[in-house]
C-alpha cells in the first residue's frame, strides 16, 4: 500500500488508514495543540473546542495506494482526502494517467480497471534500475516519487495459527539467506464463509411464491476484507536476517469470523531502510495517538513530491520489490467448541398464510412452508426479514472463491 506525502497543509483526513494532522496554513507552519496538564486540576479542568480553519477542513489531498510487484499484477489506487463531517470514506480519482518509469527510460503504464484503480499484468523488470512512479490527474496535475531500487522480497516461511486462552492467534515467520531484506511489511485479505439466519428456498415472485432455482442460494456467504493495520518487523538488532513468530492478528474465539472457515492470505513485501521508517512514522500517527500520554501527531518524509504546486500534500510512499503470498485456513472443527456471535440476534420468524398473499408487498423473505392436517395441506409460509435470511445483507457474496477449500 502506497500512501503519499508532500509537505504542506497538514489537517485531518479521513481516507483508510491515511489519518494526519495539517501542519501548514497559507505559507505558514503551526505547530500541533498541546493539551497542558497543570498540577492535579486536570480532573477540574474543561476543554474548548477547536474549529480546524475552513480552508483547512475543506482540503482534498491525492492519496495513492500500491507497490510495484513482479509476481503478480501491480495495482495503483488513487483517491482523494474528504472534508471532515463528510461521510464518504473514499473519492476514487478517476481517468488519470499512471506510469512506472525506470532510470533508463523505460515505461510502464497502467490502465485503469476500476473507479480509481490503475493496474497492469506482472511487469518484467530490470532488478538491478531503480523506478518511480508518475501520475497525471484528470485536472491536470502531476505527481512524481523519487527513484527507488528494486528489492528482492524472501519467501514467506510459514503462517501459522495457534489458541492462547479464548483467542485465535496468527503469526508469520520469514528469513533472508542473503542478509540483505532486514525491513518487512506485511498485509493480509481475511475470507470467512457464513450462514444468514434462515435458510430459503422459495420466493415471492410477479405475485406468486415459486421455489429458488439453482444459483439463488442467499444463505451461504462469503466475505473477504484487507487489512487495516500497519504490520511492519526489522531484523537490524539480531545477528541473522530473520523474522520469528510475528503476530499478524489475533481475534476472540467468539468471532462471527470463525464460525464455519476462515482463511488469510498474507503478503509479504521488503522494504528499504527509509519507506521502513514512512510506515513506522505512519503507525505511530495512525494507531498509537489520542491519549494523554500518546506520541503526538508528527510528520513522515515520503518519497513522493506534487511537481505542479509543490506546497500541495500527498498521502503515501512508493516502493517497488517482488511481493511474497502465503494461504492459510482455519476450520471451525479444529477450535474448542465456542459460541459465537452471529449478528443475528433479534430475528424471528412469522407466519403468512394463504389468504393473507394477495396483500403482501415482499417486505420480508419467504423461509418455509406450513402444513396442517393428515394428509398434510399447506396452509401458510413462515416469512422473516430479508436482513435475516439474505446473508448478502451482510457484506459479503454467495460466489464461492475460486481458492475456497
Amino acid at each position: 500500500m502506497t500512501i503519499i506525502n508532500c509537505t504542506g497543509d497538514r489537517g485531518v483526513y479521513r481516507n483508510g488508514i491515511a489519518k494526519a494532522v495539517v501542519r501548514q496554513h497559507a505559507g505558514k507552519k503551526i505547530g500541533f495543540i498541546l493539551l497542558a496538564v497543570l498540577g492535579m486540576s486536570l480532573m477540574d479542568s474543561c476543554l474548548d473546542p477547536y474549529s480546524i480553519p475552513r480552508a483547512l477542513s475543506n482540503a482534498h489531498y491525492l492519496v495513492i495506494e500500491g507497490f510495484l510487484d513482479t509476481n503478480g499484477p501491480t495495482v495503483i489506487r488513487l483517491s482523494s482526502t474528504t472534508s471532515l463531517g463528510s461521510v464518504d470514506g473514499r473519492v476514487p480519482e478517476q481517468h488519470a494517467t499512471v506510469k512506472i518509469e525506470n532510470d533508463s527510460g523505460g515505461t510502464y503504464v497502467l490502465s485503469e480497471t476500476d473507479s480509481g484503480s490503475y493496474s497492469a499484468p506482472a511487469l518484467i523488470i530490470d532488478p538491478v534500475r531503480n523506478y518511480r512512479l508518475k501520475i497525471r490527474t484528470a485536472s491536470n496535475k502531476e505527481y512524481a516519487s523519487d527513484f527507488v531500487p528494486f528489492k528482492q522480497t524472501p519467501l514467506i516461511d510459514t503462517v501459522n495459527w495457534f489458541v492462547d486462552g479464548n483467542n485465535l492467534h496468527v503469526n508469520v515467520n520469514a528469513h533472508d539467506d542473503n542478509n540483505a531484506t532486514h525491513y518487512y511489511l506485511w498485509k493480509y485479505e481475511e475470507t470467512w464463509a457464513y450462514n444468514s439466519r434462515y435458510p430459503s428456498g422459495l420466493k415471492f415472485e410477479n405475485k406468486q411464491i415459486v421455489r429458488r432455482g439453482p444459483g439463488e442460494d442467499v444463505y451461504h456467504c462469503w466475505k473477504t476484507l484487507p487489512s487495516t493495520q500497519i504490520l511492519t518487523s526489522s531484523s537490524t538488532k539480531l545477528a541473522r536476517d530473520i523474522i520469528s513468530n510475528y503476530t499478524l492478528l489475533t481475534m476472540p474465539l467468539t468471532s462471527e469470523k470463525l464460525q464455519s472457515e476462515y482463511s488469510l492470505l498474507v503478503h509479504q513485501i521488503a522494504l528499504t531502510k527509509e519507506a521502513f521508517e514512512y510506515w513506522q512514522q505512519l503507525k505511530k500517527n495512525t494507531e498509537n495517538i489520542g491519549t494523554i500520554f500518546g506520541p503526538q501527531p508528527s510528520e513522515g518524509t515520503s518519497n513522493i513530491h506534487c511537481i505542479t504546486n509543490p506546497e500541495e500534500p500527498v498521502i503515501g510512499y512508493f516502493s517497488a520489490s517482488s511481493i511474497q503470498q502465503q494461504r492459510v485456513f482455519v476450520f471451525n472443527d479444529d477450535l474448542p467448541r465456542t459460541a459465537h456471535t452471529t449478528g443475528y440476534d433479534g430475528c424471528e420468524l412469522d407466519t403468512l398464510f394463504l389468504k393473507q398473499i394477495p396483500d403482501f408487498r415482499n417486505t420480508s423473505l419467504l423461509v418455509g412452508e406450513i402444513s396442517k392436517g393428515n394428509p398434510p395441506v399447506l396452509v401458510g409460509y413462515y416469512i422473516s426479514s430479508f436482513y435475516c435470511v439474505d446473508c448478502r445483507l451482510r457484506g459479503g457474496t454467495t460466489v464461492k472463491p475460486d481458492f475456497w477449500k
